[in-house]
C-alpha cells in the first residue's frame, strides 16, 4: 500500500491512460481481426456455393452431350444442311458420297478457309448424332492465312 501512497495524482493518471490506451488498442485490434474473419467465411462460403453450382453445370454438360439424336436423312443432305447452319455452306468445295461396306452410307466431304470457331461448331454438330462415324479427318493449315485451315472429313452412318 505503500507504494500506491507514495504515487501522486499525476502518476496515476499517467498509468490509467495508459492501461486504458492498451486496452483500446487491443479491442479494436481484435474487432479489426474479427471483421476480418467474417469476411473471410463469406469469401469461402460464397467460393463452396459457386464450386458446386460449377460441379452441377459440368455434370449437366455431361449428360446433354450425350450422343442421342440418330441422323434420318441422307448423308450428303446432312452436310448441306450442316453447311447452312454453320454458315460455311460456301466455303464447302466438295462433297462425294464413298463406297462402302460397313455403313449404310458414307462421304467425303472438303471445307476451305475455315477458323478455329466454325471448325468447332462442325465438329460439336457432327458429333450430336449417336449413327454417324468420322473414319477420316484431316486438318491443314493455310499458307497464305495461317488462322485458316482447310478440312477434309471422312463419315458414315450406321
Amino acid at each position: 500500500m505503500n507504494k500506491f501512497a507514495n504515487l501522486n495524482k499525476e502518476n496515476i493518471l499517467y498509468i490509467t491512460v495508459a492501461v486504458g490506451m492498451v486496452f483500446l488498442i487491443f479491442y479494436w485490434s481484435h474487432l479489426f481481426l474479427q471483421g476480418k474473419i467474417e469476411t473471410m467465411k463469406q469469401d469461402i462460403s460464397t467460393i463452396e456455393n459457386k464450386i458446386v453450382e460449377v460441379e452441377q453445370l459440368a455434370k449437366m454438360a455431361k449428360n446433354n452431350r450425350n450422343r442421342t439424336s440418330e441422323l434420318t436423312t441422307g448423308l450428303l443432305s446432312f452436310v448441306q444442311d450442316i453447311g447452312r447452319i454453320t454458315n460455311i455452306e460456301e466455303k464447302i468445295i466438295s462433297v462425294q458420297p464413298k463406297p462402302t461396306n460397313n455403313y449404310t452410307e458414307a462421304v467425303t466431304f472438303k471445307v476451305e478457309n475455315m477458323n478455329l470457331n466454325e471448325l468447332i461448331n462442325l465438329i460439336q454438330n457432327i458429333d450430336d448424332y449417336s449413327n454417324i462415324v468420322v473414319t477420316s479427318i484431316t486438318i491443314e493449315k493455310r499458307f497464305d492465312n495461317p488462322n485458316l485451315a482447310n478440312l477434309s472429313v471422312e463419315m458414315g452412318k450406321k
